[in-house]
């Protein structure tokens, strides 16, 4: 069985976790996942990269610029008890509006990528 390559990224500002591991899919755009990129190019405008606890909650959600149901999917998970990785506004993203979000689970280490748009 082929092996997938991996990459190894760093979530701005660094996170608890430093670096985390991505298994590329067929799926991936760029030879990154697409979430990942889009939060790539937030910072590439200059765009604060939030990392969402419940300490800072309601302080991201004031500042950040997202769909009503991604500020409510961060909002949820965030109460579950999960760390939320987000830029403040969506990103031109080959000509389609996109919002990358990584939730993470500090305990186990799980995540999913998500993005909305594009």
């Amino acid at each position: 069985m082929k092996r997938r390559p991996t990459v190894w990224a760093a979530t701005p500002p660094p996170t608890s976790y430093g670096l985390f591991k991505i298994s590329l899919s067929p799926i991936c755009f760029c030879g990154m996942p697409r979430n990942v990129k889009a939060i790539q190019l937030a910072a590439a405008e200059g765009q604060k990269i939030w990392t969402i606890t419940q300490g800072s909650l309601d302080q991201a959600l004031a500042s950040i610029e997202l769909s009503d149901e991604v500020e409510t999917d961060i909002r949820n998970s965030v109460y579950a008890g999960k760390e939320v990785t987000a830029h403040e506004r969506p990103v031109n993203f080959f000509g389609s509006q996109s919002s990358g979000y990584i939730v993470l689970d500090p305990y186990s280490g799980a995540g999913a990528y998500l993005i909305k748009g594009g």
